[in-house]
């Protein structure tokens, strides 16, 4: 029970974090990758994949490659999500975590699952974090230029406005 309470709050940050992505095909294949990679301690290179959905599960079956040559195979089966209300009028909506992953057939035990899914979770909110940050350093930057702009037009109207000033003053006497 404890495990399905931080599956589903990895699934929740999981989806708030990748939500952007464009489908949730495209989500549910790079979580399931990412979980494998960390599960299998090594970055591997993806030979295959597929997807099959029904009522109760979304599936991403992966064939990769170790950087030995071996080949492996995955699946990753993800469960509907509870929030989702309208299940009987559009496509279904499933977590982003999944719930079960297969390795060679050898089922991952739960722990080792939701380890996984909060360390690619953590990763992906340290990522974001890091792309926010340098945005904000390229507006910090940006402001100070235009700011730097705006500063000598300032100034240029100071001394444009002192010089009539002046002149004026000068055809008064």
């Amino acid at each position: 029970m404890k495990n399905k309470v931080i599956l589903a709050v990895a699934a929740a940050i999981a989806g708030a974090v990748v939500g952007g992505c464009s489908s949730n095909e495209k989500v549910h294949l790079e979580n399931c990758q990412k979980i494998t990679e960390n599960l299998l301690g090594q970055k591997v290179s993806w030979v295959k994949h597929s997807q099959h959905q029904d009522e109760t599960e979304l599936r991403v079956d992966l064939v990769y490659k170790t950087s030995v040559g071996d080949e492996g195979r995955v699946s990753c089966s993800f469960g509907p999500n509870p929030d989702d209300d309208d299940a009987g009028f559009t496509p279904r909506e499933f977590n982003h975590a999944p719930e079960r992953v297969t390795i060679n057939n050898r089922p991952v035990d739960q722990r080792s699952l939701v380890k996984a899914t909060l360390e690619v979770t953590r990763d992906a909110v340290v990522a974001g974090a890091n792309r926010a940050a340098e945005k904000s350093r390229e507006a910090v930057a940006r402001a100070a230029e235009v700011s730097g702009v705006v500063k000598e037009k300032a100034r240029q109207a100071v001394v444009d406005t002192a010089t009539k000033v002046q002149d004026a003053l000068k055809r008064k006497d």
